[in-house]
């Protein structure tokens, strides 16, 4: 009888891409980019290992995919932290953003380990390096999008 049994997964293939890219970064978290395999994915997230492989031949394909997941957060977040700050000038931002981002190494220490794999991977996958690139290129337009302010020294 039709709709008994196990049940299947509607074909959504955005959804399982970020199933998979949601898995690698967890995988990552747990067992570093040398713990990184397909079947370890494809176990995270519950998919079969065809499914990985069909959406992500490599494994540097699966961290090139968590990379750019980590670089949109962090586009996401000095968007709103910036936003909510229109009237500092560059020098409070840099102070306020250091300590945002020195705050972040407590409670997500899992997210904080996965980063820093990945960007250490880009230092050694030039394929990468365009990515983790944007993390500093974020960092700088965030700090320059501060209205200028004159004073004493500027004058």
């Amino acid at each position: 009888m039709a709709g008994q049994g196990a049940a299947k997964r509607r074909y959504d293939p955005k959804g399982r891409i970020e199933e998979i890219a949601t898995a690698t970064e967890k995988v990552i978290a747990e067992r570093g980019i040398e713990g990184l395999t397909h079947r370890a994915v494809a176990e995270q997230a519950d998919v079969p290992l065809g499914a990985t492989t069909y959406h992500f031949a490599t494994k540097d394909d699966l961290i090139q995919a968590a990379l750019q997941r980590s670089v949109d957060r962090y586009a996401a977040y000095l968007a709103d932290w910036v936003a909510q700050r229109p009237d500092l000038t560059p020098e409070q931002l840099a102070v306020l953003l250091t300590d945002a981002l020195m705050g972040a190494f407590g409670p997500q220490r899992d997210v904080q380990v996965m980063e820093f794999e990945l960007y250490l991977a880009a230092l050694r996958r030039p394929a990468l390096r365009p990515i983790a690139d944007r993390f500093t290129e974020l960092s700088v337009n965030a700090l320059h999008s501060a209205p200028a302010v004159i004073t004493n020294r500027d004058q």
